[in-house]
């Protein structure tokens, strides 16, 4: 049943009719089933509405990782200037999915009041998470991100490389296109991304 009701709320996040984010903001609030939070967080993200700001922002503190996680991607897509302080804290967070996903949220939505609380995270001890903090900096238009996402792209870790690659294609500045250009990427699947990605990007 709670597999049925995700894919319903899914697909009335996929139908783009804002008129159902106040039921969606309640279900995320007040449902038992962590799954059907997690949908309605999805789904309130993909409306991009601001009205569920205050529901995405509430389920941040959800005793349930995937839909913290959740919450924090939604708010990264609709671009939730609001929600940056709760979005700040959430980077302290002991889980590093929900740190990574804040972490995208402040980039997306490219408050530079966030850089003081980002900074410290690329010492982070776990590799993800330095790897957000930079991505989220180097959209803040900080040079210390750019630093740390060009060292990343020579990480031994594949999944790293790809996405800090896909970071600085996004960014394609001057100084993320040279790294690019620069970091002699081995992997012939990532190779063909750099490549395409300029072609297009520039």
């Amino acid at each position: 049943v709670s597999a049925e009701r995700s894919a319903v709320i899914q697909a009335l996040g996929d139908a783009g009719d804002v008129r159902v984010v106040a039921e969606l903001g309640d279900i995320l609030r007040q449902d038992p089933a962590a799954t059907t939070r997690a949908a309605a967080a999805t789904a309130l993200g993909r409306l991009c509405d601001s009205n569920a700001v205050p529901a995405l922002v509430a389920a941040l503190q959800d005793r349930i990782v995937s839909v913290r996680q959740e919450a924090a991607w939604a708010l990264g897509h609709i671009g939730a200037v609001a929600a940056v302080p709760a979005l700040t804290n959430a980077l302290g967070e002991s889980n590093a999915d929900v740190r990574f996903a804040a972490a995208f949220a402040l980039a997306e939505i490219g408050d530079r009041s966030a850089a003081s609380a980002l900074m410290p995270l690329v010492q982070h001890s776990e590799e993800r998470t330095r790897l957000a903090a930079a991505s989220a900096l180097a959209f803040l238009d900080r040079e210390d991100g750019l630093a740390v996402l060009a060292a990343m792209v020579r990480s031994d870790d594949v999944w790293m490389r790809f996405t800090a690659l896909i970071s600085l294609l996004r960014l394609n500045t001057a100084a993320a296109r040279q790294q690019l250009t620069d970091c002699q990427e081995t992997d012939a699947t990532l190779a063909a991304v750099i490549s395409g990605g300029l072609r297009v990007g520039g």
